[in-house]
Parts: C-alpha cells; structure tokens; sequence
C-alpha cells in the first residue's frame, strides 16, 4: 500500500512539473537579439501580490492558476518583459482580455491589441502580455515576435462566453463588452453600486455592453445565474437597492437624471443604464430580453 500511495504522489508531482515545463517552454530563450535575463514563476496568490503590487485582484477574480514571467535584456536597448498567465478556463482568459483593450485585433490568438510599448491576446486558457520600457522600431518586432512564438506554441483554443451570443448585436460598440463574475467588476463601464447587490459570485455570469455612440452611450447589463430562484433573491436584492418604489413600473430616473430600466427571465437579470428617456431605455430593454428568450 505505501508503494502504490508513493508511486501515486510521484505521479503527481510528475504531471505538476511536467505542466510548469511546459508554461516555461512557450516563452522563447531569445528573439531579435534580446535574451532571457531572469524567469520568474507565480504560483500563489501571495507570490502574485508581491509580483503585482495593487493589481493581484484583476486576475485572482477570473480564476488565476499560475503565472510565468521573463525579462529579456540586449546591450544598449530597453528591456522587454513577456508574461504568460494561465486562468482557470478560456472564459476567464477572454474575461482578463475585455477588461483591458479597448478594441478588438486578430493578429494573434483568438484576440489581440497592440499599444505603444505594449502587446496583449489571449488564446485557450492564456493570457499572454508583452511590454517594453520604451517603444522603438525594434522593439516593437520582438514584441511582435515574441507573441508570434507564444501563439504557435499554443495549441489550445477555447470558446468564448456563451453569454456573449445573447447580447443584442444591432449598435452594440466594437470592443464594448466586459464579462466577468465578480461584483467588483460592476463599476468597470458605468457605476451602479459599491456592494454585491446582484450576488455576483464564481457561479455567475455577468456581461456589461455599451451600445450607442459616447455621446447618446446606453449599456446593457446581463447577468446568469444557476437557476431561475438564485435569480428570484439577486432580483429582489436589486430592486431593493436600486428602484425603492419597486418595480411597477419598471423604469425611473436616477439622481443624475438618467433612466435606468430591469427584468428578470428565468435565470436572467437584465437592466439597462444611462438612457436619456424612457422609451428609449424601456425600448433596449425588450430588445435585451427578446435575445435570451
């Protein structure tokens, strides 16, 4: 019995460093010139604090499972650093993603953007970031490279959120979504509360989409819950906070003099934000709740 438990532990721990050798290898040792100067390996959230001062939270609430950095250093020329976070699935690694670009590109992975001194895609369950000091020509092309390596190396794909596909899609804004399922992330497009007042947790969907232009901007929110009575308590837990007078009649105004409109379908929460009337945000409302019935 002892020998069949230790081949089983050494089995293990086979299986975990094999996975951590594997994360190391799609980081290249070189490219354009730049070699690796130092690997760094995060694999709790207490060593992921101390590598990101003030920005653990963003990927602890989207299921982070470990972390591998490198810098790499070339004589005379900026040092570029490329980090490989793995999430606990593909929707938490496209959930990072809307939380950061402002766009969508597909140069690489299955989503991509490119800022000045900075690249960023995801793929699978891989959040991938590569940054430089200083944005040169040069730089710019390991950059590219480095992400070009990483993404053959990874073979995985992943599907998007399926709570995407019930957005509606008629002037929803390209770049405009954020999924997530923590209620810190609430805020992110529009502020509605500081408290959980739609008991958002780990077995929660949520998406908040922008539609519209800035200037006549409405946002959509759409939250799933496991079933239909989770949603029954978040949707009395909402109104509660949010419409005082209750639900009759489905719209009001806020302080700021802006509409806001909610319902609730089965194991769906659906409201809406910022409107200028409330046709119009009664109106995007019923388009919401066509799209998940």
């Amino acid at each position: 019995m002892r020998l069949i438990i230790h081949i089983f532990i050494c089995k293990i721990i086979l299986i975990v460093s094999a996975g951590m050798a594997q994360a190391i290898n799609i980081l290249p040792d070189e490219m354009n010139g730049w070699v690796k100067k130092e690997t760094i390996q995060i694999e709790t959230p207490d060593e992921l604090y101390d590598y990101i001062d003030g920005g653990a939270e963003l990927y602890l609430s989207y299921g982070f499972v470990r972390t591998i950095s490198r810098r790499y250093v070339r004589d005379n020329e900026p040092d570029i650093t490329a980090e490989v976070f793995e999430m606990a699935g593909p929707a938490d690694a496209f959930g990072i993603y809307s939380q950061t670009r402002d766009r969508d590109e597909h140069e690489f992975g299955q989503g991509s953007y490119y800022v000045s001194g900075a690249l960023f895609f995801w793929k699978g369950k891989y959040w991938v970031s590569i940054s430089t000091t200083e944005t040169t020509p040069e730089t710019e092309a390991c950059l590219k490279g480095i992400a070009r390596y990483i993404d053959n190396l990874i073979s995985e794909t992943g599907q998007l959120p399926m709570i995407l596909s019930l957005l509606p899609q008629e002037e929803l804004v390209p770049g405009g979504v954020l999924y997530f399922h923590h209620y810190i992330w609430l805020n992110a497009y529009y502020f509605i509360s500081t408290e959980n007042i739609l008991n958002i947790d780990s077995t929660v969907n949520a998406v908040m989409a922008k539609y519209r232009p800035s200037e006549s901007r409405l946002y959509i929110l759409l939250v799933q819950y496991p079933g239909a009575s989770e949603a029954e308590k978040a949707f009395k837990k909402f109104s509660e906070a949010l419409f005082p007078r209750g639900l009759n009649e489905v719209a009001l105004k806020n302080k700021d003099e802006k509409w806001m409109a909610a319902d609730k379908h089965d194991s769906f929460i659906i409201a809406v934000f910022n409107g200028s009337s409330r046709e119009e945000t009664t109106a995007l409302l019923a388009k919401a709740k066509k799209s998940i019935l």
